[in-house]
């Protein structure tokens, strides 16, 4: 808008005699200037120009209500505030792109960093701190848990089973409590569906633990040394699956090897010894039901004889297995030993 002239006495005030008129003139003037100045619609801009005022920055905004948590925006036109959204939605654009709005859907179900394994000795477990949604409930452990095999205070439901040969299962509840279980996850999420991805176990007073890992133990009750690091877990000794195979392909149990998480990525060693004769030889493996006909080949080599002892050809690679945590494996020509090993597998099905 454009303001009357700057505000001035048009007298001197401390000379002259000022009459009525002299008056009138200057409260008009004084008048004129503050009513344009209150305009509602062009009122003083604060814009940096003459009669307008110095600029206003946002720093010096203050909005009238808020609350903690609140988030503000610009539609183009003024400065509008956003009410604070719930627990772990998210800030996205709206379908329209216009403006912000909180997502609806919440984050859950997952581990957010941390609750790794450590083995500790063949009696103990570490569990290392972390975060992870139990449902939707935050779960945040900022010290390092000792499990123990024999105690059973660090059991889900009280007492250790029977500890020989079997695969022990780590669980975190929602209110940080960790404990292990001989069973495996069985719901997919805390609302009792049991489809998709399995996740949770449910114990006897109905509360769903989220699964963090697992450990195996051997025949002597002993838990098998391992190293985790992020998702994957190597064995510090290769675990054997199956000894001697035939030339189509057969199925090959990994549960030994490998916890019951479903479908799981497992790093798989071979091996094929020969004496007596030249030969070439090869170990195929392939997912369970792949229609694949060759899959995934492990070590083509020639197997060269040696008198009296015969030569070790050893080769790895990395294959998914069924939900019931079986491969498939053939070899191409018959040798004198032919071997499986499991190595290693990944967790982040589980993640």
């Amino acid at each position: 808008m454009s303001y009357p002239s700057d505000l001035a006495r048009t007298k001197n005030w401390g000379t002259e005699i000022l009459t009525d008129a002299d008056l009138e003139s200057q409260l008009d003037l004084i008048i004129t200037w503050v009513m344009a100045a209150l305009n509602a619609s062009s009122g003083h801009k604060h814009d940096a120009t003459s009669n307008e005022g110095p600029k206003v920055l946002v720093s010096d905004l203050n909005l009238t209500s808020g609350a903690a948590g609140d988030v503000v925006y610009h539609n183009g036109t003024n400065l509008i505030r956003l009410a604070k959204g719930t627990a772990y939605q998210n800030l996205r654009m709206n379908s329209g792109a216009t403006a912000p709005e909180w997502g609806g859907a919440q984050i859950s179900d997952v581990i957010l960093r941390g609750f790794e394994l450590t083995f500790k000795t063949t009696a103990d477990v570490y569990v290392e701190p972390g975060s992870l949604m139990n449902g939707t409930t935050f779960v945040n452990k900022t010290a390092r848990t000792t499990l123990t095999l024999a105690t059973a205070a660090d059991w889900v439901d009280g007492s250790a089973p029977t500890l020989t040969s079997i695969w022990i299962y780590v669980y975190a509840k929602n209110d940080g409590t960790i404990k292990l279980d001989e069973n495996a996850p069985n719901y997919a999420d805390t609302s009792g569906n049991q489809v998709g991805t399995l996740l949770y176990y449910k114990d006897a007073s109905l509360n769903y633990w989220r699964i963090v890992g697992a450990v195996r133990t051997n025949g002597s009750n002993n838990i098998l040394k391992f190293f985790q690091s992020g998702n994957e877990i190597v064995y510090d000794d290769p675990i054997s699956v199956i000894t001697g195979f035939g030339t189509t392909f057969e199925d090959v149990t990994c549960s030994t090897a490998v916890p019951n998480f479903g479908s799981v990525g497992i790093r798989v060693q071979g091996t094929m010894t020969r004496s007596g004769e030249d030969d070439t030889a090869a170990i195929y493996i392939r997912t369970n039901g792949s229609s694949s006909t060759d899959g995934r080949v492990l070590g083509n080599t020639t197997l060269q004889s040696l008198t009296g002892t015969g030569i070790l050809i050893t080769a790895d690679a990395f294959i998914v297995t069924d939900s019931t945590q079986k491969i498939e494996a053939k070899i191409s020509a018959s040798t004198d030993d032919e071997q499986l090993w499991v190595t290693g597998y990944s967790i982040s099905n589980i993640k």
